[in-house]
């Protein structure tokens, strides 16, 4: 599979899912690798043609952001002072959303894959990376408020 079509797809996913969310975003940047800090991490794997990693990570102040984003257009007002189990619950989805429509978007070119649930790390300074990776990419995501980083990490294309 070509490395393009994995970018175009996983950007389309991007720009596509969190204004459906409510989020608008102002800019989604690609990188190699971005080697940040991260409060708030969550994980889906991906199986099947390809295998790898999707993360969004983001600081405590915009993990809370974006999440209160979404709880407060069904209609949950978000609380402020810390990640709470909703945020929590609210990024997971947010990673089912990306994930989903990433795999989605891959699927008209008859690739077949699935994902695994989310998995949610928090703490203080997290750094995340995905070594030994045939293919590894980082779309920085900034939104009014809010920014966060997507990576995806796949072993296999």
């Amino acid at each position: 599979m070509e490395p393009s079509l994995i970018e175009s797809s996983l950007m389309e996913a991007v720009r596509s899912i969190f204004p459906e969310i409510g989020a608008s975003v102002l800019n989604v940047q690609m990188e190699k690798v971005i080697s940040d800090p991260s409060e708030f991490i969550v994980t889906t794997g991906i199986t099947g043609d390809m295998k790898g990693i999707l993360m969004i990570k983001a600081l405590c102040i915009d993990a809370v952001e974006i999440a209160n984003i979404m709880l407060g257009n069904i209609g949950q007002a978000g609380d402020r002072s810390g990640i709470t189990q909703s945020h929590k619950e609210a990024l997971g989805e947010i990673a089912n959303l990306v994930s989903g429509r990433f795999l989605n978007i891959l699927s008209v070119n008859s690739v077949d894959c699935n994902m695994t649930p989310p998995t949610i790390l928090t703490g203080s300074g997290i750094f995340s990376a995905v070594p030994n990776m045939r293919f590894a990419i980082d779309l920085r995501v900034k939104g009014e408020s809010w920014g966060l980083i997507v990576s995806l990490g796949l072993l296999t294309l």
